[in-house]
């Protein structure tokens, strides 16, 4: 019975998940065109009502498609199953034809008959011009799902609804109506329907149409013994979520999310994005912030349990034991309590390496080479986090030919995924290139002679307690002639950061891969090592919640700043903009400048409800969200030092310090406030000199 419930679910689930989409897809859809006026929503709505009718037919020639497959593949009749699709495509193809060309040829008629209003009688026109010449693929893509439906693969159509619906048309609606209004939205569609029909299209070819070698099956994943672990720590991570407060990096993420572009000087454009989406959706409070990097921080434990159920084999008992060590070490891993606490690149950045990595693992299993396209596309999406994942390709490529692995090399499989990351990346690629390559010099800027020292021993931070879970798992995969590439190419990316003098915590990409390896090795021991790990894993969890998220009050965590500086990056944010607004009445007009992107984010953020102008920083990539006109009769000047400034003012004053009101060590506790007067120097001239990275 409960298999039966199981596989009834696992056919079911996606396509209510699919439906689900669909709706607040829509709801997203009128939130995007509403701003360009009621015409254009009524023309959506008249357009979305003929799509239903127009799609009708196709989506009921879908079901029965799915029912005659189902069927006979369970009678053991697949030579009707492929000559059942041979002739339903053609016929669909067809009437999907003659159904784009009747809409194009009667729409006037069907403008006439739908409104009066001569605004939208003229973009019901326009929407089906543009959009109908593409509905033979979304129609004919809609039998197609009926097929996969019917072998089991249901959840292709879910996953060609997030592709072209969610993650190509709204996107690509809201930002094409900013240039392009009415018609940007229209050709998100077509857009959309293209990227369905592609990734249809690759689907098709993998489960249809190619049958993989037989291959040992791996036992599946214990959901409950899985996420209890997981769902815990998500607990804990929304319970402290609006505790202390943002987080600097969250507030320079706000004020990006404002002024979205393919690129910025310090990083990539996907995590503004994201904030921009959490925000539109659900408000800016920093709860609603930090469900993207609590969510991210909960796939990434999945992706080390994952990694165990490769490396654990075949036995049903051994390879779930390993799946629960997996969760609950990283679950209780600063892998997940503290990266998935604040939202930094680094949180997202974590899971893409570990997806990418889970893929490598896979391919050196069973050899399948198409899984390298997949490893391409992951690795693009994470290059749009954080250009530091480069590192992964190049240290797998460096490691492969003195690890029995130099066929990697002469494959071109590897060689066409990197082409496809640089292709997913090249919005970001493109836009350093037209600005200089800023990156490079915020890289050199990173970098340091202490970070060169502490970079190793601070790898003991990822998993505290349970570092010798993760070294354990080094080996193992070492002891693996199979595998060997991947604890090579680890020490290949510890090492580039240890020369180039970069943040210690980019390697922890590997860690969701070596604690599930580490997994793997001690449930193989099962039971000698209970008792360690069980003493283990209580400990990590204790000291992670003790050093991450702000658990404690501001009181106990005062004596703690020198182990986990970055709570005390979260206070102090709302006192400061009430600091600047008291000294801004007193100087009304004044022009407003921060030395860093955390200030000037929180004086963005917190300002406008205290009356404040918008604020300035020439740090990072902040530069470039605006810059003052002409010279200023008084500046204030937020965490400016008067002698910095001496060359560019006549007179800078400390009118005020920042002070958090807990008394807690923080870079911005004590800094003066200054208020500049006699400026030497227009802003157009200034801003290239005041310009800093760090």
């Amino acid at each position: 019975m409960r298999a039966e419930a199981a596989a009834a679910l696992r056919l079911g689930l996606p396509g209510a998940v699919q439906q689900l989409l669909i709706a607040l897809g829509i709801v997203a859809l009128i939130r995007i065109v509403a701003p360009l006026g009621a015409p254009l929503l009524a023309a959506v709505t008249v357009v979305g009502r003929l799509e239903f009718f127009a799609s009708t037919a196709f989506l009921d020639l879908s079901g029965a498609l799915t029912v005659f497959v189902a069927q006979n593949r369970g009678a053991g009749r697949p030579d009707r199953v492929r000559r059942a699709i041979r002739r339903t495509l053609p016929f669909a193809l067809a009437l999907a034809l003659a159904v784009s060309l009747a809409v194009v040829l009667l729409r006037p008629v069907i403008a006439a008959a739908a409104t009066t209003d001569p605004a939208t009688r003229h973009l019901v026109e326009l929407y089906v011009l543009i959009t109908y010449p593409c509905f033979v693929l979304y129609a004919v893509t809609a039998v197609v799902h009926g097929a996969l439906n019917g072998v089991g693969r249901t959840v292709v159509p879910l996953v060609c609804t997030l592709v072209s619906f969610v993650a190509v048309r709204l996107p690509l609606s809201y930002l094409l109506r900013v240039r392009h209004g009415a018609e940007g939205v229209m050709w998100a569609v077509d857009l959309g329907w293209v990227v369905g029909a592609l990734y249809t299209a690759f689907a098709v070819r993998r489960h249809l149409r190619r049958r993989p070698a037989a291959r040992p099956a791996l036992p599946g994943i214990p959901w409950t013994r899985v996420l209890a672990p997981v769902l815990c720590a998500c607990t804990v991570l929304l319970a402290t979520a609006g505790r202390y407060g943002y987080f600097r990096d969250e507030l320079y993420w706000l004020a990006a999310s404002r002024h979205l572009a393919a690129g910025y000087d310090d990083q990539p454009p996907l995590v503004p994005l994201i904030v921009r989406a959490e925000t539109w959706f659900g408000g800016d409070s920093v709860q609603v912030v930090r469900i993207a990097p609590m969510l991210f921080a909960a796939a990434t434990a999945l992706m080390s349990v994952l990694c165990a159920r490769e490396l654990a084999g075949t036995d049903e008992r051994r390879s779930h034991r390993a799946q629960q060590i997996a969760a609950v070490a990283v679950s209780a891993s600063v892998l997940v309590l503290v990266e998935g606490h604040f939202f930094t690149t680094a949180t997202s950045g974590l899971f893409f390496w570990s997806v990418a990595i889970w893929l490598v693992l896979r391919i050196l299993r069973t050899g399948d080479r198409r899984l390298w396209y997949g490893f391409g596309a992951v690795l693009g999406v994470g290059m749009l986090n954080n250009d530091t994942i480069v590192m992964l390709p190049m240290s797998l490529l460096a490691a492969a030919p003195f690890t029995g692995h130099a066929r990697l090399l002469r494959d071109r499989a590897p060689w066409l995924a990197l082409l496809l990351a640089l292709a997913v990346a090249s919005p970001d690629l493109l836009w350093q290139a037209a600005h200089g390559w800023p990156q490079f010099t915020m890289a050199g800027h990173l970098s340091t002679w202490a970070k060169r020292f502490t970079a190793l021993p601070l790898q003991l931070e990822a998993a505290t307690v349970l570092s010798w879970l993760w070294l354990a798992g080094l080996r193992h995969t070492w002891q693996d002639p199979r595998y060997r590439v991947l604890p090579a190419a680890y020490a290949v990316t510890l090492g580039i950061v240890v020369v180039s003098g970069g943040n210690f915590y980019y390697p922890m990409g590997w860690y969701p891969l070596l604690l599930g390896a580490g997994a793997a090795r001690l449930a193989a021991r099962w039971p000698a090592g209970r008792r360690r790990f069980t003493a283990c894993a209580a400990a990590a969890a204790a000291v992670t919640l003790a050093l991450g998220p702000p658990l404690l009050p501001v009181s106990a965590y005062r004596h703690l700043t020198a182990v986990n500086p970055f709570n005390a990056d979260s206070l102090g944010w709302p006192r400061l903009a009430r600091q600047v607004a008291d000294l801004e009445r007193r100087h009304p007009g004044a022009t407003l400048l921060a030395v860093n992107y955390g200030e000037a984010g929180a004086l963005a953020h917190y300002g406008p409800a205290l009356g404040l102008p918008a604020p300035y920083a020439d740090h990072n990539g902040y530069s470039r969200f605006g810059r003052p006109a002409g010279t200023s009769a008084t500046t204030i000047a937020v965490g400016y030092t008067p002698e910095s400034l001496a060359p560019y003012w006549q007179s800078c004053t400390v009118a005020d310090r920042i002070d958090n009101g807990r008394n807690v060590p923080a870079i911005e506790q004590g800094l003066p406030i200054l208020v500049c007067t006699g400026q030497k120097y227009s802003w157009e001239e200034l801003w290239p000199l005041l310009k800093h990275y760090n």
